[in-house]
């Protein structure tokens, strides 16, 4: 009988579960970006970011928001690991690519490849798209039109790709709760 009521239990107050794909080059601030907008929404202070190390293969962030539990599987960024990437689309429930606006052309160009390569994939189709411009605390870093530009992303906007961006700095951690709360109120509509 207790068997019963908590099954029912655990039914009644579950929190809705969605995963999303963190995609972008090595070194663009993904894992950083992740674990601040957890503790940003929680409340909490940030781990300390130099402890965070390069992701090689996957990290998991949990990440409540808006009554959703956001599941985000930050995907490590080097070259060599992206042939993992198409694992994980089939579950997305949205992508999130981050992108070092400080980073230079032909690394721009990079990740450009990179974020239409993945959003083109079948799985992804239809899929919601955020776009963090992370280090915006940087000098050098690039402003939204120029990066909205240099990505591309008005060819996929015109392909029907859901885009949205966010200037970000995990080190401030402007930017990245309005991303979220964007991806938050998406999710619910691309299942």
């Amino acid at each position: 009988m207790f068997g019963l009521l908590r099954g029912v239990w655990e039914y009644l107050t579950a929190v809705p579960e969605y995963f999303v794909v963190c995609i972008g080059p090595a070194s663009a601030g993904k894992t950083a970006l992740c674990q601040v907008g957890s503790a940003i929404v929680q409340a909490l202070p940030p781990q300390s970011l130099d402890k965070i190390a390069p992701t090689v293969g996957l990290n998991l962030a949990r990440i409540h928001h808006d009554g959703k539990d956001l599941v985000v599987w930050d995907l490590g960024g080097d070259e060599t690991l992206r042939d993992i990437w198409e694992s994980y689309y089939a579950d997305a429930s949205a992508v999130m690519f981050v992108v070092d606006a400080s980073s230079s052309e032909n690394d721009i160009a990079d990740a450009r490849q990179a974020l239409h390569k993945a959003i083109t994939h079948p799985d992804l189709v239809g899929k919601p798209l955020l776009v963090f411009f992370n280090k915006q605390d940087l000098r050098d870093a690039r402003t939204t039109d120029r990066l909205w530009k240099l990505l591309d992303l008005e060819s996929l906007s015109q392909a029907g790709v859901h885009v949205h961006t966010e200037e970000s700095s995990a080190i401030t951690g402007v930017g990245i709760e309005d991303g979220l709360a964007w991806l938050s109120s998406r999710v619910t509509s691309s299942g």
